[in-house]
Parts: structure tokens; sequence; C-alpha cells
């Protein structure tokens, strides 16, 4: 049976057929890791788990995670805790140094980025 190749299988060409399946998860992973910037298994698996559920979505994989069903409930938890960390770090956080300040600040609005991001998709989920 012939394989449907993709947009992001073509981007990877001859290497795609020689990849083993182990290498592209410890890529996946990798950049979860990277680009949630925690090493927790958990932040990252999420990561994919989601990147998987949009790219379904997109009809790019035909696909569909199992589970998948209970993303829009995770997603507007995960809205929920960023929005609770972001109001801690902007208001309830003990006061710093002015110099401080300023690294606070910008780590809550990304929060906050954070979680219009989550709910964002938590909608688009429905």
């Amino acid at each position: 049976m012939a394989k449907k190749w993709n947009e992001y299988m073509q981007a990877l060409r001859d290497d795609y057929e020689r990849m083993p399946k182990t290498v592209l998860a410890a890529i996946a992973v990798s950049f979860a890791y990277r680009i949630t910037a925690s090493e927790s298994n958990a932040d990252a698996l999420a990561l994919i788990r989601e990147e998987w559920d949009i790219l379904h979505r997109n009809g790019i994989v035909p696909q569909r995670r199992a589970g998948a069903a209970n993303v829009g409930l995770r997603l507007r938890n995960e809205a929920a805790r960023y929005g609770q960390q972001a109001k801690y770090w902007l208001f309830q956080a003990p006061a710093l140094k002015a110099e401080d300040r300023e690294k606070q600040i910008e780590y809550g609005v990304g929060l906050v980025r954070q979680a219009a991001h989550a709910g964002r998709l938590a909608l688009e989920s429905r």
C-alpha cells in the first residue's frame, strides 16, 4: 500500500524513508522540551498530543489520537492554570527588587499569552 505523503513528510524528503521511528520520536520530544522550556515529560507529551490534534483537525494527518475527545477539557484546564499563574506573578508575588520586576512582569505576560492560546485552542476543539 502506497503512503500518502503530506507536506511534512515531503519536507524531510529522502531522510524520511531512512529515518527510524525512534529517531522521529526523539526529535519530537527534544523539540517539545525546548518549546516548553521544561524537561517535564508531562509537559512535552501534552504539547506533542496537542500538536497531533491540530494536525488532524487541519487534515494533515488522517490518524486521530486516541482520547482526543478530552483535549478540549484539558485545554480549558490548562488555560485556567496559566491564568492563575499569571495572576500570581503579576499581582500576588512577593515584592522584588526593582531590577527583577521587569522579569517578573515579562514572565507574567508570557503566562497570559499561554492562557489565551490554550483558551483559543479549547474553543476551536469544540
